[in-house]
């Protein structure tokens, strides 16, 4: 099997990994785009599409706890109307959940 590091450009899909919450169904995930400091990542999960928001593990900062990064992400998302616990941040990748 051969493994690609880097850029696809003809790939199909995208990939992402985010810490952060599925948007439930109905809420105006653009409207989280336009006013918001959180990420937006949008993937498959279980054959339908799915926005996710929080943060790209980047913007953890260097001497910030897990804890402390989900605190931040669960204070954003509540200025979006999103009532959300720690407990409900998970990680997401390539449109699946990993909790």
């Amino acid at each position: 099997m051969k493994i690609r590091n880097g850029f696809v450009s003809n790939s199909s899909s995208s990939s992402f990994c985010i810490l952060g919450f599925a948007v439930p169904e109905g809420h105006d995930g653009k409207k989280i785009e336009e006013n918001s400091e959180l990420d937006i990542a949008y993937g498959i999960e279980e054959y339908y599409e799915e926005t996710f928001v929080g943060f790209f593990p980047e913007q953890m900062k260097g001497d910030e706890t897990l804890n402390h990064f989900k605190q931040r992400i669960v204070d954003q998302l509540k200025t979006q109307n999103i009532d959300v616990t720690i407990e409900d941040i998970c990680w997401y990748t390539d449109g699946g959940r990993d909790c």
